[in-house]
This record gives structure tokens, C-alpha cells and sequence, in this order.
């Protein structure tokens, strides 16, 4: 039989632990692979402390990485620097709070289930990404509530068809479709530049 774990983090997962280096150093993880049923609980103890990922964040079958797990809901993003993919049968659920959402430098790939609450996934990064997988769900998983578009260069090129049910905002980069792999913007949405 098999049986879910739940691991919390303690400590030294934070922006405090090397502040004069957020990207490297000791207190930041360079790639976290989230396997083995495990449920991460992202915010455990440190609900408004920012945390980041230098490389990749991927989520395996089975597992899931919860910036909301039970009542520890984040109020502050995690940043992955590398890309975010989660796996057929693995999970990704941000907080329910204000402030927890994702900033993602590389590409985001969903094959399993993600769970966007009413949070921002932000891409933040400064050469092409990509967004694939399954992005086109129509309630309240699969699609993004908020979709912030700050590439600094290369653009955001969409491989799949992605649904926005809330706000888009363009703030930097350009955004390319194909006739297939198309932006829905639902009939509540809008389209804005985001004030920084």
C-alpha cells in the first residue's frame, strides 16, 4: 500500500538566510524535485517569508507542492528561477492569500493538476519561455487566474491553448500564439498593464 507524505520545511529555506545573494548560496535549493507521495508544504512555519528556487521546480506523480497546505497559506510568492512542471498526477496549489503566488523564469509545463486559487503566476524571465502541457480548464484548475507576462527578452510562446479567467497583464515581453494554441480571455477576464 501506499501512503502520502507530508514533509514541512523548517528553517533554512529563506530570503533572510543569505540576503545579499538571493540566488545562491547557503538557505536556497538549486533544484527541487517534489517524488515519493510527498505533500510539500511550502509555507510551514514562514507564511510571509518569500521563498525561491534557483534551478527547477518539478512535481512528480502522486505528489504535490502546497503554498496553501491546510491553513498555512502564504501571503508572500515563491520565485523559480529555472522551469515549473508538474508531472501527470502531481499537484501545484497556490495560497488562497494574498501575496502567494509564483514568479517563474523559465518554462511552465502543467500535465497534472495546478490549482491557481486567485493568485499571480508571474514569468519573469530574461530569455524565451514557454507555456505547455494542459492549461485550458474551464472551473478552477487548470488555467491561470492571474497571468503576468514580464519577459525581458525572447517573449512568452504558448504550446498549448491557456485559459485566463481573471486578469492578464502585459507589463514586458511579447506573447505568441499559433491558430491551435490560442489565449482565451473568459468574458469575466481583463487585460491590462500591471503597475510595479
Amino acid at each position: 500500500s501506499s501512503r502520502r507524505r507530508h514533509t514541512r520545511l523548517q528553517g533554512d529555506w529563506s530570503s533572510d538566510v543569505c540576503s545579499s545573494d538571493l540566488t545562491t548560496g547557503a538557505g536556497y535549493p538549486h533544484h527541487v524535485t517534489v517524488s515519493n507521495s510527498t505533500a510539500l508544504n511550502v509555507g510551514n512555519g514562514a507564511l510571509a517569508t518569500a521563498r525561491q528556487i534557483a534551478g527547477d521546480l518539478t512535481v512528480e506523480n502522486g505528489s504535490g507542492f502546497y503554498q496553501d497546505y491546510s491553513t498555512d497559506d502564504m501571503t508572500q510568492p515563491v520565485t523559480v528561477l529555472g522551469n515549473v512542471t508538474v508531472n501527470s498526477g502531481g499537484g501545484l496549489s497556490l495560497s488562497d492569500d494574498a501575496g502567494g503566488g509564483m514568479k517563474v523564469g523559465g518554462n511552465f509545463t502543467n500535465n497534472g493538476t495546478f490549482t491557481p486559487k486567485a493568485r499571480t503566476i508571474e514569468l519573469i524571465g530574461s530569455s524565451a519561455q514557454s507555456i505547455s502541457g494542459t492549461m485550458n480548464g474551464g472551473s478552477t484548475t487548470n488555467n491561470f487566474y492571474y497571468l503576468t507576462i514580464n519577459n525581458t527578452s525572447g517573449g512568452v510562446s504558448l504550446s498549448t491553448p491557456v485559459v485566463v479567467t481573471n486578469t492578464l497583464n502585459l507589463n514586458s515581453g511579447i506573447v505568441t500564439t499559433t491558430s491551435t494554441n490560442i489565449l482565451h480571455i473568459t468574458n469575466t477576464a481583463e487585460i491590462g498593464r500591471a503597475h510595479v
